[in-house]
């Protein structure tokens, strides 16, 4: 019958059985969080910006605008400009942070082969990297472990001023010719304008040792739609800089075919000639709005694409990265329920890297 609650010894047995058991859990659980190793912010905050780049360098694809790009800042990288920073810009969807990822990856490569440091931000993606002072403190205490400073004897300043002061110190004075440093800041029109974020009178862009280099993309300027003018990022990146030689801009997709392609493959996808004929469609009466015919806009299209079956008719694509969005919103509701979607969504964007 084998154990019996009801039978005296058994019963004895299954109570020193728990106990040991009991008395076994807790002493692994506290001789594993005597090993605990305790979260570093720091570590964890360039931690979550390499994933986030190694995820979309995965994905590039060398596209040749995307390879004109990449090849002005490799030159940029290699030989520098005066002491100047270099800027990719283009309009929302472009592509630049694909590109940006790609250039990250190349950057960390030879930054690991000479002995330097290659430190990057996605801005916007944390919390850390959304506000200008996090932005500044998170950097300088990157930087004053790479380079080996007394981070207990660094006091991170209440003050603005004094701390956009020991960020440009950071970067200019603590690398070296033996141990350069690369700084990769992408999508700075994402920061918001407290201490005059997306004014950029932080950022150090002239003035640079031959040892450092700084590469940061931009949306071009922004008006509001009353006509008066947003963030103007790269503007003030051009008065600041004043070199065209400085600036790359990502053009719009001319191989829209080959990109879509490389989208299904690494969904393990493929589609018939008459679905491909109806992207290529969609994508040739685009409007010159809402980032239509972009990376972005392709992207989103092959994620619909990879749901077909070789003998559905193809259906009608939007032209706009939006109406794909909303598009894809309705799918979800009309399969899961309006309802669990709404909360599912609600959550992913409570989350911290939602």
């Amino acid at each position: 019958k084998g154990v019996d609650p009801e039978n005296e010894d058994h019963k004895k047995y299954l109570t020193e059985f728990c106990a040991c058991f009991e008395e076994y859990c807790v002493k692994s659980l506290n001789e594993a969080l005597a090993k605990e190793i305790k979260p570093d912010p720091v570590v964890d905050e360039a931690e979550s910006h390499l994933r986030f780049a190694a995820q979309r360098a995965r994905k590039f694809h060398p596209t040749p605008t995307a390879m004109t790009v990449l090849g002005f800042a490799k030159t940029f990288l290699d030989t520098g400009r005066e002491g100047k920073a270099f800027v990719v810009h283009g309009k929302s969807g472009a592509g630049k942070t694909y590109i940006m990822s790609e250039l990250t990856r190349q950057a960390a490569v030879q930054a690991r082969a000479s002995g330097g440091v290659c430190v990057i931000r996605f801005l916007g993606t944390t919390a850390a990297s959304s506000k200008t002072a996090l932005l500044l403190e998170s950097l300088v205490l990157q930087l004053a472990q790479a380079y080996g400073q007394d981070t207990s004897s660094i006091s991170i300043p209440s003050d603005f001023r004094e701390l956009q002061a020991l960020f440009v110190k950071a970067v200019k004075t603590w690398p070296s010719e033996a141990k350069q440093l690369t700084l990769i800041l992408d999508s700075v029109d994402q920061l918001d304008d407290t201490n005059g974020g997306r004014r950029l009178e932080w950022l150090p862009a002239t003035g640079l040792p031959t040892f450092v280099r700084i590469i940061v993309s931009s949306l071009p300027d922004y008006k509001e739609s009353n006509g008066k003018a947003g963030f103007q990022c790269l503007s003030q990146l051009q008065d600041a800089i004043k070199d065209e030689v400085c600036f790359s801009k990502v053009e719009d997709i001319t191989d829209p075919e080959e990109v879509v392609e490389h989208l299904l493959r690494l969904q393990g996808r493929t589609i018939t000639e008459e679905q491909m004929q109806a992207v290529l469609d969609a994508f040739d009466s685009r409007g010159a709005d809402d980032m239509a015919g972009t990376p972005l806009w392709l992207t989103l299209v092959a994620q619909q694409c990879a749901g077909w079956r070789s003998y559905d008719p193809p259906p009608v694509i939007a032209s706009s990265v939006r109406a794909l969005i909303l598009n894809l919103f309705e799918d979800l509701a009309k399969k899961r329920g309006t309802v669990l979607v709404w909360y599912v969504l609600a959550y992913i964007t409570r989350c911290k890297e939602g």
